[in-house]
C-alpha cells in the first residue's frame, strides 16, 4: 500500500518517465520550489499512512527508501514496485 502510496500509477516505463521529470524539475528554481511546497501536503498523507499501517519509519524514511528502491531497480533492469516493496520490507525488519 505504501509503495503504490508513494509511486505514480502505471507500469516501470511510466514510473521512470515521472521520476526524470523530478529530476528535471530540479533544474528550474521555480519548479523545484513549486515541488518543495507540495512536499509538505505529501508527507501529512503519507505520514497518516506510515502511522495507519504501523510502520516503524517516518514519512520521510518512508519515501527515501522507495526512492532509493526505484533508482535501484531502474538501473539494474529490475522491477520497481516490487524491489521497493522488498526493501521496505528489510528495513522494517520482516
Amino acid at each position: 500500500m505504501l509503495v503504490d502510496a508513494v509511486l505514480p500509477a502505471g507500469d516501470d516505463q511510466q514510473v521512470r518517465s515521472h521520476y526524470e521529470h523530478l529530476l528535471g524539475a530540479g533544474r528550474n528554481a521555480a519548479l523545484a520550489a513549486a515541488f518543495a511546497t507540495g512536499r509538505g501536503v505529501v508527507d501529512t498523507v503519507l505520514g497518516e499512512l506510515v502511522a495507519r499501517v504501523g510502520a516503524p519509519t517516518s514519512a520521510a524514511v518512508t519515501t527515501a527508501i522507495v526512492d532509493g528502491a526505484v533508482v535501484t531497480a531502474l538501473t539494474e533492469l529490475r522491477p520497481v514496485r516490487e524491489t521497493a516493496r522488498a526493501l521496505l520490507v528489510d528495513a522494517w525488519g520482516g
